[in-house]
């Protein structure tokens, strides 16, 4: 099979996993405690009011004829509107993706480019040096998202007052568009809580990988080779042993994106801050479902995405990769 075939299959599996997830929503959503009807119509309100919205809504049709118009609108990103927002749930999660992303992305950089660099250095430098990062690598891995965020919080935010305790910039900013915003120091200030509560988790995994690869190719042959050709300690661990190292790093990648995306909605729920997250974990509380199964879906999405982009990734680095 060659690489056009791979990315094909691949791209077919993540298709067919998005269905099956979007399948999962619907099905667990309706086994969910709380009646949709009663969240959405109010007995308040007038009868021909109330069928109106159950009409608008699907509410009083068949279970099998809410699927179909609920996988119509997986297809057509038209999941209706907000029970409790009245807008609908696709501009909802428009405003919020990017701050999403933005968040987790930052983190995922930080971890990566601290853990990699770090890892090497201790594989390469053993001793106490490497005692004390491998130590704290544990204990980075073995502490919880939700508990760090909430540490720093107190410590950070309610004790010192040296950042804010919430929201990604002052209520009483003005900002004329998302990039003048995120280029804000306003924003930057705002943004170092959340990302400090969700490196040092993330950063253990190929903390840990890059000392173990450094470990084993210490030995090999090339290494040796370069040593004995005369090659500067720095260059041998920079130009050879650390660049070699990189190749399995990028296995860790669908991990951590999972682990990454699950730990933002905790800490977007600590920090208030308006992403997907904290928009699935209101939509939930409140029970309106459209907006919670969007939520739910786009979520899936970004670690179904961020697992197909890291296998590619992976034979483009790698050319001893085969496609069978």
């Amino acid at each position: 099979m060659g690489a056009k075939g791979y990315i094909a299959r691949r791209a077919a599996q993540s298709v067919v996993t998005i269905f099956v997830v979007a399948v999962l929503m619907f099905v667990l959503f309706r086994l969910m405690p709380g009646d949709p009807t009663a969240v959405a119509l109010s007995p308040a309100l007038d009868e021909s009011v109330q069928q109106e919205m159950a009409r608008q809504y699907g509410l009083n049709q068949p279970l099998h004829i809410q699927f179909i118009r609920y996988m119509a609108s997986v297809v057509t990103l038209d999941f209706g509107y907000s029970f409790f927002q009245n807008e609908p749930v696709r501009d909802i999660l428009m405003r919020r993706i990017g701050n999403t992303l933005l968040l987790m992305g930052t983190g995922l950089l930080l971890a990566y480019a601290f853990g990699t660099s770090i890892g090497a250095l201790a594989a390469w430098k053993r001793g106490s040096f490497d005692t004390r990062v491998l130590v704290s690598a544990v204990l980075f891995r073995s502490t919880p998202v939700f508990w760090l965020a909430l540490v720093l919080l107190y410590v950070f935010g309610f004790h010192l007052e040296w950042f804010p305790i919430g929201h990604m910039v002052d209520a009483e900013a003005t900002y004329s568009g998302f990039l003048d915003k995120v280029f804000s120091v306003d924003f930057l200030h705002h943004l170092v809580l959340p990302v400090l509560s969700t490196v040092p988790f993330y950063m253990a995994y190929p903390l840990l990988l890059m000392r173990t690869t450094m470990l084993r190719i210490e030995g090999e042959d090339f290494i040796t080779m370069a040593h004995a050709k005369g090659v500067r300690d720095r260059d041998v661990f920079a130009k050879h042993a650390a660049r070699n190292s990189l190749l399995p790093i990028v296995t860790t990648a669908p991990i951590v994106v999972g682990l990454a995306v699950a730990g933002n909605v905790l800490v977007e729920t600590i920090y208030s801050w308006p992403g997907v997250g904290r928009t699935l974990v209101q939509a939930v509380l409140q029970s309106d479902y459209p907006l919670a199964q969007a939520a739910f879906l786009m979520i899936a999405v970004i670690v179904i995405v961020g697992n197909f982009v890291a296998d590619l990734l992976y034979t483009v680095i790698d050319p001893r990769i085969t496609y069978d």
